[in-house]
């Protein structure tokens, strides 16, 4: 569950870096 935590903040911060 750590981990699929951790995939959703980086696929988040992503998507923020990329859409900005």
């Amino acid at each position: 569950m750590l981990i699929s935590s951790n995939f959703c903040q980086v696929l988040f911060n992503v998507l923020a870096k990329g859409h900005t």
